[in-house]
């Protein structure tokens, strides 16, 4: 560590038996003196921060210590070792300080207290806080009654008071408790406490913002600065996992509400995403908990769900943490995750996380609907503990995989058939073969529906008339309900031999007129039971092949996905017989029959 030497200005470095010495606390302003300029004392008395550092040093003398520290000149910055040494323990220097000083420059008089810059800047929490009874020479101050904690002192160096007595007017100003401020130990504040302390704090460079927060939690960290402020945070967040349990670290609530980004991370990108979690502390159970971890899965977490329907009992027992207004995102049906936290004073309730399930036990979070407050009896014995996981964006093991589940994959159809568009075009990945759609209908009873339509065009030959082309739409959908697994469906409509000039006419109506019915879904005769089920097989002319549809639902790639097979030959007698063939709403016929 290196002090400036109170009465001759030089700087000394020190390894072990570091002496009393008094801090400063600030905010960096023009023409500060840094390392460099104490090499030549005649040029740093010429800049403005000269008298800053002088001060300190006047008020240390008069409170008997030899020493003094201040950041601008006692670190090396041009060192990126020595500088991310100094940050490291920047927290526990102001701890073990005799004296700390704070230096309001834009503060003339005590009722401008509340409007300094002093008090929104992210370093400065640190510095306030660190100071604290719990250190022996203070403890004997204390006794004494000369106990102070920080010395508060205006632009022109006239003392305002102290953190003991303006404890109440920076607790109002902070948001701190006023225990926080004065007896009680940092580590008794809960994970979402802290971080709510330093909601809306600003920095210079955006990775300072997770940087200045190490000490008030106890960890260290590499600093990367280039790596971004939403990293760097997540970084932390990391490092806070590995030394505690409190899961109100998971009890965030998106302070960037947007309806386009309805998903997220298991962890907070700001403590601005804390601001509704202050409140919240976290509770002791009997048995053992498994630990939690990130993985390259993302969160790995032991964790009690529930799922809520709009019309469900649970779900009007729900209310938001703070917020007045519960906040959806526009979901019938919502996973919710029960964290091992309560608001304080209150043991009548969990506290609930919005998850949005992807697949098998992997989930992300559901950033636009509020983290909720739910009544303990509302949660029943048999909502136990499972694992799950929740994505994390630093691991792209699920994000760059091609989404595909429960989606339709159209094996190579037979060479006369051709698809030739699909409605709406985002649902077909053209490359993969896959149909997958985005548009989701909700019902009253909580289930939902998409589907999309392709257009075939199938052609066959005729030693008379040459090739004739036959344009039939195809529509594919699925059924989700949340008793049971997706059921899909389909509906063949013809359209008579292909038109370009009319090929755009009907389509985009075909699909919109069709209403998914309960007796479309048809299980016992796809999907599960892997049975073929048959549109009308028909011959195009008398020439051209026999045509028949079949979706089974399989595992491909250990994803459940729906295969559609074509058929360009007669299937067997006996399934002619044991499944009648359904018949069409648009006539009895796919294909037009044999004129010849």
């Amino acid at each position: 560590m290196r002090l400036l030497d109170a009465r001759t200005l030089e700087l000394k470095t020190f390894v072990d038996n570091i002496p009393p010495y008094a801090i400063l606390s600030h905010c960096w302003e023009d023409e500060e003196v840094v390392f460099s300029d104490l090499a030549d004392l005649g040029q740093a008395r010429k800049k403005k921060g000269f008298t800053k550092l002088e001060k300190t040093c006047q008020l240390s003398v008069g409170d008997r210590l030899d020493y003094a520290w201040i950041d601008t000149c006692c670190i090396d910055k041009s060192s990126s070792a020595e500088l991310s040494e100094a940050i490291n323990s920047m927290f526990a220097w102001y701890r073990n300080s005799e004296k700390c000083y704070a230096y309001l420059a834009d503060v003339e008089l005590p009722d401008s207290l509340p409007l300094s810059r002093w008090f929104t800047r992210a370093w400065t929490l640190q510095e306030l806080l660190a100071p604290n009874i719990l250190h022996v020479g203070r403890l004997r101050d204390r006794i004494h009654g000369a106990f102070e904690g920080i010395r508060f002192y205006s632009r022109d160096w006239v003392y305002i008071g102290s953190k003991v007595s303006l404890g109440v007017r920076i607790s109002e100003i902070t948001d701190i408790p006023l225990e926080y401020l004065q007896t009680q130990t940092l580590e008794s504040a809960s994970i979402s406490m802290r971080m709510s302390w330093a909601a809306d704090r600003q920095a210079t460079r955006a990775e300072d913002i997770a940087y200045s927060l190490l000490g008030l939690f106890g960890v260290n960290m590499p600093l990367l600065y280039g790596e971004g402020k939403i990293k760097a945070f997540k970084r932390l967040q990391e490092e806070i996992m590995k030394i505690s349990d409190d899961e109100t670290i998971f009890a965030w609530e998106g302070s960037d509400f947007c309806t386009h980004e309805v998903t997220g991370d298991a962890l907070a990108r700001s403590p601005n995403d804390f601001r509704e979690a202050s409140h919240l502390i976290p509770f002791a159970a009997d048995n053992p908990v498994a630990p939690y971890a990130i993985t390259h899965r993302g969160l790995c977490i032991w964790q009690a769900t529930l799922l809520t329907h709009l019309d469900d009992t649970k779900s009007y027992k729900l209310r938001p943490l703070r917020s007045p207004v519960m906040i959806w995102s526009g979901l019938s049906m919502v996973t919710w995750g029960i964290l091992r936290c309560h608001p304080i004073h209150d043991f009548e309730h969990f506290v609930v996380i919005p998850l949005r399930h992807l697949s098998a036990n992997i989930y992300r979070r559901d950033t636009n609907t509020s983290v909720c407050l739910i009544p303990c009896e509302s949660v029943q014995s048999e909502y136990s503990p499972k694992e799950i996981y929740i994505h994390n964006s630093r691991t792209s093991t699920i994000s760059t995989s091609v989404r595909r589940r429960w989606g339709f994959l159209l094996r190579k159809p037979p060479e006369t058939m051709e698809i030739r568009r699909c409605y709406p075009e985002a649902a077909w990945n053209v490359k993969d073969r896959i149909l997958q759609g985005n548009e989701t209908i909700e019902d009253n009873d909580g289930s939902s529906s998409w589907h999309a339509t392709l257009e075939l065009s199938i052609g066959s030959t005729n030693e008379s008339e040459g090739i004739e082309r036959l344009s039939i739409f195809v529509a594919l959908g699925c059924n989700y309900s949340a008793k049971k697994p997706p059921e899909p469906w389909c509906r063949v409509h013809e359209t008579g031999l292909h038109d370009p000039k009319s090929e755009r006419k009907t389509l985009e109506t075909f699909h919109y007129t069709l209403s998914p019915q309960p007796s479309w879904s048809q299980t016992d005769r796809f999907g599960r039971n892997d049975v073929i089920y048959r549109k009308y097989v028909r011959k195009v002319n008398g020439v051209g092949p026999d045509l028949s549809i079949s979706v089974t639902q399989k595992k491909v790639l250990s994803q459940d996905m729906f295969v559609v097979n074509w058929y360009d030959t007669k299937l067997p007698v006996f399934l002619y017989s044991h499944y009648p063939m359904p018949q069409s709403r648009y006539g009895s016929k796919l294909f037009p029959s044999n004129t010849s």
